[in-house]
């Protein structure tokens, strides 16, 4: 009787669905300086981070895709010589980042130095 309610036990243990897992927390965003006319916009999550990126307007708009994220307490970014980036957490997880480039600058976007990593490089 014991072995059967421990087969059964370990039965339905098996058939639990995997638990969900954490969203990654976007934990740090920064403006930093990378040299005349160039810069960095450099995001950090608590996890491996999943992203796209697009743009419009003639690439003067950004707009890029945490998946699978929550935005944390971060202190507003600062206006930058580029134009302006707002990040907002939007529903279903995922955390939006917006560039608004003034004419004349354009923005590539990467893979960090690390999984948790994603940088928007910025230049003339």
């Amino acid at each position: 009787m014991t072995r059967a309610l421990a087969g059964l036990l370990l039965l339905g243990c098996l058939a639990l669905p995997p638990p969900a897992r954490a969203a990654a927390v976007v934990a740090d965003a920064q403006v930093l300086a990378a040299g005349p006319g160039a810069w960095t916009l450099a995001l950090r999550s608590s996890a491996p981070q999943a992203f796209d990126a697009s743009t419009s307007h003639n690439g003067r708009r950004v707009t890029i895709r945490l998946h699978d994220a929550t935005l944390g307490t971060l202190h507003r970014l600062p206006r930058a010589t580029f134009g302006r980036v707002a990040l907002r957490a939007k529903h279903g997880r995922e955390v939006v980042v917006r560039l608004r480039l003034r004419k004349g600058w354009t923005a590539t976007v990467h893979q960090g130095r690390s999984a948790n990593a994603v940088d928007v490089r910025i230049a003339r």
